[in-house]
């Protein structure tokens, strides 16, 4: 017995978009056939969109016990559904220029339609992988989710990382590292996940 509808019936709006009234009862998108359904439609936890974002620029960050920002980790997403979660995601490839052991730390931030930047976990850090220059390259990988923030469809959210160590510095997408393959670009990559609630 299939779950398809017959769809004959289903009203059109001038966007070609069904009508939420033709839906009846069901939430289920799976016995569609064909159309958009809207995100109001969608159960908690539905992902509503995916923006992904990469960045090859080699960048030496010298933070000394201040939080500087990572060149390219930015990203601004426009919301399509109403006080949804977003989930941050960012991968970085990067080289430690230390000749000694050291800790170092990141911060995700966010604004909502171009206001002050907040953490997106408030007085929250992640630690980063710190080797010394002579054990070779280390990839640092960030997730983090904002949650709680109303808002609504069309609302505009910039994210970007940040980092920090108590000493030196860190080289992100170091370029001709010993080794590297013949042709290929070191390269950081992320995506911001909107998520229905």
């Amino acid at each position: 017995m299939s779950n398809a509808r017959n769809l004959s019936k289903v009203e059109v709006d001038t966007n070609g978009d069904i009508e939420v009234g033709s839906l009846g009862n069901a939430n289920d998108a799976s016995a569609l056939t064909t159309g958009t359904l809207g995100t109001a439609r969608l159960p908690a936890g539905s992902v509503l969109q995916v923006s992904r974002f990469y960045d090859s620029t080699s960048t030496y960050v010298y933070a000394t016990n201040t939080f500087v920002t990572i060149q390219g980790s930015g990203k601004t997403v426009t919301a399509v559904g109403n006080n949804s979660k977003y989930l941050y995601h960012y991968v970085l490839s990067a080289e430690a220029d230390q000749g000694s052991a050291y800790n170092c730390f990141y911060k995700v931030w966010y604004n909502k339609n171009g206001g002050a930047y907040q953490d997106v976990i408030s007085n929250r850090v992640y630690n980063g992988n710190a080797i010394t220059d002579s054990q070779g390259t280390v990839q640092h990988v960030i997730s983090v989710i904002l949650e709680g923030v109303s808002s609504n469809a069309g609302d505009t959210f910039d994210f970007y990382l940040s980092y920090s160590s108590l000493v030196g510095g860190t080289e992100f997408n170091q370029q001709s590292l010993g080794g590297q393959p013949s042709g290929t670009t070191n390269t950081s990559i992320g995506y911001v996940m909107e998520i229905s609630t």
